[in-house]
């Protein structure tokens, strides 16, 4: 077998194994992703009006409902997985603000929203991170 074919025989194999680990990737990480984020358990304390949301990994994030408002479990989950994602109300409500308007002309502006996006705004580590 010629040289050039071999090489050309290998690269195809490459390929085809590149493909396969990127599919495993894919695959693995919807599990990761999937398993972190999904609650173990939603409990709703209708005496304080909370609810505390208890994760897989053990985390417990506690969100409390706004007077007068009636109780809705789709927007306590996912108000305590904002929270859960980004550490704190505060930071949920100034990425909401920051976001809400739409793109102004105004470079300083947009600059300065994408800097604390990307720079305040990133996921807190959890228990079962390195």
């Amino acid at each position: 077998m010629h040289l050039t074919m071999r090489v050309k025989m290998d690269m195809e194999n490459l390929g085809k194994f590149i493909a396969e680990q990127q599919e495993r990737l894919k695959e693995l990480t919807k599990k990761i992703v999937s398993d972190m984020y999904v609650p173990q358990h939603i409990i709703h304390n209708w005496k304080t009006d909370e609810t505390i949301v208890i994760w897989n990994n053990g985390d417990k994030t506690k969100v409390k409902l706004r007077e007068g408002e009636p109780y809705n479990e789709y927007f306590a989950f996912t108000a305590a997985l904002a929270k859960y994602l980004f550490g704190s109300n505060t930071k949920v409500k100034k990425i909401v603000k920051m976001t809400e308007s739409p793109l102004s002309s105004n470079k300083h502006r947009n600059e300065k929203r994408t800097e604390y996006l990307i720079e305040k705004c990133t996921p807190k580590k959890r228990k079962n991170e390195d």
